[in-house]
């Protein structure tokens, strides 16, 4: 049973109106239901990618008055002009990337800092820019708590 009904502006000028329950969305099932529901079928199947979603907790990322969100299949704002992924795109990007240990690589738009986390995870050394110096500074605080120094 739906215990919380919240509207979110999307970009474009639309809205969706979302019903999830509290305990629900922020359970390893919700991560679980992620990943199978989501990221699987959009053709992401590489273990190592889909173990990227089981191991980093998207919610730490995810901006707290949409934190009930932080497993949904939709963008989620970050500030007025920037949006996290929906968690099926980042999966088949880095997927698609094919990235491995021997490569660098360079991330313009660092955002929450979870695709970046991502990255960071597959690659030898990560650079990684914004224009919003907060997002900078969210990120390596992030990736400071998640063991990631590269």
């Amino acid at each position: 049973m739906p215990s919380v009904i919240r509207t979110i502006n999307l970009r474009y000028n639309s809205s969706i109106i979302l019903f999830y329950s509290k305990t629900d969305m922020h359970s390893e099932k919700s991560k679980f239901n992620m990943i199978e529901q989501q990221i699987r079928t959009w053709n992401v199947l590489d273990e190592s990618v889909l173990d990227l979603f089981k191991k980093y907790d998207r919610k730490l990322f995810v901006p707290s008055k949409y934190q009930g969100l932080a497993f949904a299949d939709l963008e989620i704002p970050i500030n007025a002009h920037s949006s996290m992924l929906a968690p099926k795109v980042e999966a088949k990007i880095i997927d698609s990337l094919e990235l491995n240990k021997n490569m660098k690589a360079l991330h313009v738009g660092t955002g929450s800092g979870f695709f970046t986390t991502l990255l960071a995870s597959h690659v030898n050394e990560l650079f990684t820019i914004d224009i919003n110096p907060d997002f900078i500074d969210h990120a390596k605080k992030l990736l400071k708590k998640n063991k990631l120094s590269n």
